[in-house]
């Protein structure tokens, strides 16, 4: 749980008055931030993990007039291996993640400016990651 918000007001020279935000929050800032995430390892060559993030609403401009809405995301990773060796090779080991499971589409940055627009860069697809490692 987090509430960070601006102390004073901003200064603006070239209107002559303060851009008024003393006691706003902070642009991309959310209120809530939860992670959690569960690890098993059934067999002594076998690890799965499943893991989400909740992130609430965060407003995206200074004066907290514009927000945009929350979003969860989930991981899993499943890890295999425990010596095995082929060969030259030991410890031979294979990693499969996939990072936001579900494909949800959500803003993952929010870049703002006094003197702009907000700018928004997307959270990544669902992406896979295949990893191979071995010892030799």
């Amino acid at each position: 749980y987090n509430i960070a918000e601006f102390k004073d007001d901003i200064p603006r020279f070239s209107a002559g008055n303060p851009l008024r935000i003393a006691g706003n929050r902070l642009p991309d800032n959310a209120e809530w931030l939860i992670q959690a995430g569960v690890t098993v390892e059934p067999f002594p060559w076998l690890v799965a993990n499943l893991s989400a993030r909740y992130l609430s609403e965060r407003f995206t401009n200074f004066i907290n007039t514009e927000e945009t809405g929350g979003y969860t995301v989930l991981n899993a990773y499943l890890d295999i291996g425990d010596e095995f060796a082929i060969g030259p090779l030991k410890n031979v080991r294979a990693r499969l993640n996939v990072d936001n499971l579900t494909d949800e589409d959500y803003l993952g940055t929010i870049t703002t400016s006094v003197t702009g627009l907000a700018t928004f860069r997307p959270g990544p697809p669902r992406t896979f990651q295949f990893t191979l490692s071995t010892d030799f």
